[in-house]
C-alpha cells in the first residue's frame, strides 16, 4: 500500500504526484485513478470541490419608505438623507454666479465647475 503525506505548499504536491506517478507500473487508468493527486492541503483531485459561494441577490424595492412620497429606499440613512434634503425641502444651495439652486452641496459644487473659465 502507498504511503500518503500530505503536503505543505503546491512545489511539494506536484513532486509528490510526480514521483507517484513515476513508481507506478503502468499508466492505465486504473492506476492513475487509484493515485490522488494532492492540489492543497487537505484537497486533492478525488474530493469534489467546495461549493461556490452564494451572492446576495439585489434589494427590489427598499423596505424603507417616505411617509410623504413614498419613495422607497434600502437603507434608512438613505431616507434620512431624503427627509432632510429633497422630500418638500427648497433647495438651500444657490450659486452666486447664475442663482441656480440646488438641494445638495455636492451638486452645487460641480454646477460652479461650468463657471470656470479654461
Amino acid at each position: 500500500m502507498l504511503n500518503l503525506v500530505k503536503p505543505e505548499s503546491f512545489a511539494a504536491a506536484a513532486a509528490t504526484a510526480i514521483k507517484l506517478a513515476a513508481s507506478a507500473n503502468t499508466g492505465s487508468a486504473s492506476t492513475a485513478a487509484a493515485l490522488p493527486m494532492p492540489m492543497f492541503k487537505g484537497m486533492s483531485m478525488t474530493t469534489p470541490p467546495p461549493p461556490p459561494m452564494a451572492m446576495p441577490s439585489p434589494i427590489v424595492g427598499g423596505t424603507y419608505s417616505c411617509a410623504r412620497c413614498g419613495n422607497s429606499y434600502a437603507r434608512p440613512h438613505s431616507l434620512n438623507r431624503h427627509i432632510r434634503f429633497e422630500c418638500g425641502v427648497e433647495p438651500k444651495f444657490e450659486c452666486p454666479v447664475c442663482h441656480k439652486k440646488s438641494k445638495h452641496k455636492h451638486n452645487l459644487v460641480l454646477h460652479m465647475r461650468t463657471h470656470q473659465h479654461r
